[in-house]
Order: structure tokens, then sequence, then C-alpha cells
């Protein structure tokens, strides 16, 4: 569900905007959306492209690189009900190498594929275990038992 919402917000347009300050076409600006986002950062052929970051009204924030207006790159997303995504992006999806912290205490580090926890990783439990091994589409599925 915070991937459909993640991407639906994300992907609007620069459409029922103002630009407020300095260059929201090719360098950098701050815009205010109608809906009450707004966003301070690089802007390319009107896209966020570059370092920016983006706040929206429920207190949600993503702060990192954008690349034709969408998350791409490292960057940082802050959910409103405290969980928060360090990591890579690709094309608006978290994909690569990332932490997430979830507000009940729980946090995984490790890879990511089109948005779920896939590859090798760490889950960390707030009761202090933690299970190392590798996901798949998001779910745990075995120990890593290859040696480094």
């Amino acid at each position: 569900m915070k991937i459909f919402f993640l991407l639906a917000l994300m992907s609007l347009p620069l459409f029922g905007s103002e630009c407020i300050s300095g260059n929201c076409s090719n360098g950098f600006g701050t815009v205010i959306f109608e809906n009450g986002q707004s966003y301070v950062g690089n802007f390319k052929n009107n896209n966020q492209d570059g370092q920016g970051t983006q706040t929206w009204p429920n207190g949600e924030k993503y702060i990192g690189t954008w690349k034709d207006g969408k998350y791409n790159g490292k960057g940082t997303y802050y959910w409103a009900d405290g969980d928060k995504y360090i990591g890579d992006w690709t094309n608006g999806i978290k994909h690569g190498q990332g932490s997430y912290f979830w507000a009940n205490g729980i946090k995984y580090i490790g890879q990511w594929k089109d948005g779920k926890m896939h590859g090798k990783g760490t889950e960390f439990l707030p009761s202090g275990n933690k299970i190392t091994g590798i996901w798949l589409d998001g779910e745990y599925i075995s120990k890593d038992t290859k040696k480094n």
C-alpha cells in the first residue's frame, strides 16, 4: 500500500503549482503545489532533477536525489507514521541497498528490489534478536549460508 501511495504522491507533475523563488524550469527553486506540497531543489526541463526536498502537508518528506521528477539515487523518505527509509531509489521505488526503520522499533538493513526486501539482509527486532538471511519479494526465505 505504501508503494502505491508513494508513487501517486511523487508522480504529480508540476502543473497546479507556483514557483515562488528561483528557477523552477532549469535551475534551483522553490515550488508550492495546490495540494499543499512543496519542493525546494534542482529542476531540469520543468521536473525535479538533482538534489531536492519535497514535503507533504501530512508531515511526510523526501530528501535526496531526483531524476525526471522521480526519486532516483540516494535519498531518505520519512512517513507520517514514523517509518523511515534511507537508501537507494530507482524510478521512485526502493531498489538497491537500503535501511528501513519502522516506528515500532523493527529495522531492516539490506537489499531491495522493486520496493520490497529482496536479497541479503538483516532484520533487527526490538527484543534484541536479529534475523539474517535471504529475502524474496518482501518475505524471509532462508539463512544466508555463503561464506564471505
